[in-house]
């Protein structure tokens, strides 16, 4: 809630109509905000004793997770850096003279200078994206959980995963084929409700795990769309789409759907660490090896480790499925 534009944060007024409890804590917070980029200081005695360090080494400012792996994967204006994991965290940056200091509705968090000096950040994101996955292949394979010892177990899981992503991979569906909402842990963006639960539609006898599984992945590309829809509609461009994390490498299915369902061209990043990179871009700053980020990325940051293409011939279906999943999440909101 921190705005430079706003002289810090909201006054104390605010906070107590709130709740006066919150008062405390406020008069406890700095009024200057760090970036991640600043020492917080130096290494202390006793630090630098146990690692064999320089007492003059600086630490830097901290950082959160998704926006230091922004930064590792090259975040830029025009560019949406997708983290895919367990959760589906979604990171953009535009310039300041671009966002006039304009508020997008309904995101996770907006902050000025959180991943890129100079921009405003945003996050967005599903709060279920391999978790999801993970629980349809639980599901399947309850047998085996219950009944494998142990050792066998996890390789019997991930073949069932994998054979899943194969099968489904040739699903070809119709407008009336299952349908799938996906939030299994409520929805993050547009407009959080953690009380939203996913569903399945459609469903007839001879409905199939794959075509289930099908349905699933699909939602979250559907509800990847939305997003991006969403922040284009609200002033913040979505040029290019940069995928890190496990998923956007160990399920080629998942990231053709992506492709396929929002019409763009999907990069997955040779980071193996987005998040380590990213911090190590900020250090790298903060020690005056580069002048600024965008100097250090450009240094530091791996490439395009291989691109997902969307399919042109599954546009007009996937556009009416779409309609469909948009259709039944209002429905569910009821």
């Amino acid at each position: 809630m921190w705005s430079e534009r706003w002289g810090g944060f909201p006054p104390e007024s605010f906070f107590n109509a709130l709740d006066p409890v919150l008062v405390p804590f406020l008069k406890r917070l700095p009024q200057r905000n760090y970036p991640c980029q600043e020492a917080a200081g130096t290494l202390c005695p006793e630090w630098a004793d146990k690692l064999g360090l320089s007492g003059k080494v600086f630490v830097g400012v901290g950082n959160i997770d998704s926006y230091s792996g922004a930064l590792g994967a090259g975040a830029a204006p025009g560019r949406m850096v997708m983290n895919l994991g367990t959760s589906a965290c979604f990171m953009n940056v535009v310039h300041d003279e671009v966002i006039l200091g304009r508020i997008v509705p309904g995101v996770f968090g907006q902050v000025n200078g959180m991943i890129l000096p100079g921009c405003d950040g945003f996050e967005t994101g599903l709060s279920a994206y391999g978790d999801a996955f993970a629980w349809f292949k639980r599901l399947l394979g309850w047998p085996l959980e219950k009944f494998l010892p142990e050792k066998e177990r996890a390789a019997a899981m991930d073949r069932l995963l994998s054979e899943l992503n194969d099968e489904a991979a040739k699903v070809v569906p119709d407008v009336d084929s299952p349908l799938a909402t996906d939030h299994l842990n409520g929805r993050r963006t547009p407009f959080l409700n953690s009380s939203l639960s996913a569903s399945f539609s459609g469903l007839k006898l001879s409905t199939t795990a794959p075509e289930l599984y099908y349905a699933l992945v699909e939602s979250t590309a559907f509800a990847t769309k939305v997003i991006i829809d969403h922040m284009e509609s609200n002033g913040v461009p979505v040029e290019e789409l940069v995928a890190v994390g496990g998923v956007s490498r160990k399920s080629p299915f998942a990231m053709q759907m992506l492709a396929d369902v929002t019409g763009r061209r999907i990069n997955v990043s040779a980071a193996m660490n987005a998040g380590a990179t990213g911090a190590a871009v900020n250090g790298a700053v903060m020690a005056g090896l580069y002048p600024d980020v965008v100097s250090a990325q450009k240094a530091m940051c791996p490439p395009v480790l291989n691109s997902f293409e969307p399919d042109p011939s599954k546009e007009r279906i996937l556009a009416q499925r779409c309609i469909r999943y948009v259709e039944t999440v209002k429905f569910n909101e009821r």
